[in-house]
């Protein structure tokens, strides 16, 4: 949403709010930016910023019903680096069902501030993309390798 209202030239609206003796030129951009507000949330979410008189105003609700006070913040990061840490990719998942949770997970750190680079020093630098792919081909590579024996039985 942010980047959306920075292409627009409507941030500073949410930044610093608009002044009680603006223009009317002003006053538009800082509806502007509160209608783009209103159309980037979902309807369950609508009713909590269906009130706010400024784009500003609906940000700072939005902000503090997404990140919340600071005790509930810390609280909630701490859940998810949790259960981050203990994920675990079980036999019945695929990869990329294990890295779509992952990736779910460390957006959802992120949103609360936590600063985690995409890349592991501890795999060379590699990316997650990189990871991702780089599992996906072991997997294959096991599973032919299971399947050969199976087939040559059969043909015996």
């Amino acid at each position: 949403m942010s980047i959306h209202l920075r292409a627009h030239n409507l941030w500073s609206y949410i930044e610093t709010g608009i002044q009680a003796n603006a223009d009317d030129t002003a006053r538009r951009k800082d509806q502007l930016a509160l209608a783009q507000i209103h159309q980037g949330v979902d309807y369950s979410v609508f009713g909590k910023i269906a009130n706010a008189k400024n784009a500003k105003e609906a940000w700072d609700i939005l902000k503090l019903a997404y990140k919340g006070v600071d005790k509930a913040q810390k609280s909630k990061l701490q859940s998810l680096r949790r259960e981050y840490e203990r994920y675990e990719m079980s036999g019945s998942k695929t990869v990329e069902q294990y890295f779509s949770r992952v990736t779910d997970l460390v957006n959802k750190m992120r949103i609360y501030g936590e600063n985690i680079p995409d890349k592991s020093h501890n795999l060379e630098e590699m990316s997650v993309a990189e990871l991702q792919g780089s599992m996906e081909s072991h997997v294959s590579r096991i599973l032919e390798k299971t399947e050969k024996p199976v087939e040559e039985a059969l043909k015996s």
